[in-house]
Formats: C-alpha cells, structure tokens, sequence
C-alpha cells in the first residue's frame, strides 16, 4: 500500500479509467480519503483542486495548493487567510483583491511555437465589482519577455496573448462558470461552460511564463482581483470540443 507524503498513512483511491480500487496516496492530511472519476488525464500537466483533500486540507491549515498530477508543480498561497477556505461547492478559495493570490516556485507555463498546443480549464466565479477589465486571473503581466513584451493572462474581460491575441469576453459575473482557453497551433479559442465565444489566428512565439492565480506572480499587488477559485487543470495538447463537454460535464454538479 503506498504511503502518504506527509502523514505516511494511506487511501483507497478509484482509478480513473477502468474504475477498479486501487490504493493511492494521500498527499496532505492522512485521513482516509476517497477518489472518484475524475477529469481527462492525458496532457495534464497541473491540476489543483479546492475541493479535494490530496489537493487542499482546510483542516491542516497549509498554505501549498498541491497538484494532483504526478509533476508536484504545487502553488503557495500569498497572504491569504485560513477564512479564505469555504466548503461551498465542494472547496472553494476565495482571493479579496488586495495583495493574496497563489504562486509556484516549479510551475511555469511552457513556451510557444507556432505550432504548440495548449488548453487552460478554470473554474471560478468572478463577481460584480472588485474587479478590474485587465486583473490576472490566471497568467502575469510582469513575468514574461520584458523585450519585446510577452506575456499572456486569462482576464475577467477576455484572454491576452500579448502582443497578438487579444479574445474579447464579458464573462458571467456572479456565478460559477468554466474558462476553458485552447491554442491548437496557431488557432485559438476561448469557452464559457464548453460553448465556443471567440476565436482567433497567430503564429506569434511565446516564452516561458511565470504563473500567478489571482494575481502577477512577480508584482506584490499589481492586478489583483477578487475571485473565488475552486479548479485549475493545464494541459500540454488542445483538448477538443467534445473533451472540453467532457470534464465541463463532470464538474458542472458541483456548481449547481
């Protein structure tokens, strides 16, 4: 039987193709835990989950938000609360748009050719005020190429691959949605709740970037806003529209 990282006892976990148990580890808080099916694995290459306790432990109190995947590109919590944790929908964390957001000393977004694919799943719930057109949801402003600027950040107004791609989109405010952001080459397009809204060409390159949730990675308090976060899944390929439906489906009970 495996050994958890921290605690060094161990869970029964479901496997996420055939459905067989298997035993797993529990990577924070050594209570017995379970796994279900969960979102499409092939190309993840992070996936943070609020609401699952190998991911985050509102018990223990941490400040790391794990990756599920084998990568361990865990992110730190900055200035954030143990209030800042709620058990709506499953685990959520909320950022107050002031200085708290979530970094990773190991994550970087990998750079891009004109031919490299890449898909961002997110789930939160961006509200009504507190929130700024060019605030960094995911992504930074600051870390990227400095000459000529490169960066590239999911926004509450749409997504920005700078300096090409600007994908215009007044998200749903005050609700629980689904961002999905897929470059298939040098096609990209952006989905709310697995339905297409834009799309866009360029074969413009792209650096490695840093990585801030809520936040610029590299600024203390540059472009914060206040939003609630409950999933991150990255991705190294395009998923498909059917995929997108796919994890959109396993999900979206969760948020009713």
């Amino acid at each position: 039987m495996a050994i958890d990282k921290l605690s060094g006892k161990a869970y029964t976990a479901i496997d996420e193709f055939s459905g067989v148990a298997t035993s797993g580890i529990e990577k924070i808080s050594g209570i017995e835990a379970s796994a279900t099916a969960d979102i499409i694995q092939n190309g993840l290459i992070l996936h943070l989950d609020a609401g699952n306790t190998n991911s985050f432990n509102s018990a223990a109190a941490g400040s790391t938000w794990y990756d599920l995947t084998s990568n361990n590109n865990d992110f730190t919590f900055v200035n954030t609360e143990s209030g800042d944790w709620s058990s709506d929908k499953g685990g959520i964390i909320n950022f107050d748009g002031s200085n708290e957001k979530a970094t990773s000393s190991s994550f970087v977004f990998p750079a891009q050719t004109s031919s490299s694919s890449f898909t961002i799943s997110l789930w939160l719930n961006i509200p009504s005020s507190g929130v700024g057109i060019s605030d960094v949801l995911f992504g930074n402003r600051y870390g990227g190429q400095s000459s000529p600027l490169r960066f590239m950040k999911v926004t509450p107004s749409g997504f920005e691959y700078y300096s090409s791609v600007y994908m215009i989109q007044q998200w749903t405010r005050n609700s629980w949605i689904n961002i999905t952001v897929v470059k298939n080459g040098s096609a990209f397009s952006i989905y709310q709740n697995a339905s297409q809204t834009d799309t866009r060409t360029s074969t413009q390159t792209m650096p490695t970037n840093p990585v801030g949730i809520a936040g610029d990675p590299i600024r203390s308090t540059s472009e914060n806003p206040t939003v609630s976060y409950s999933v991150v899944a990255i991705y190294n390929r395009a998923l498909s529209s059917t995929e997108i439906t796919s994890n959109y489906n396993t999900l979206a009970g969760r948020y009713v």
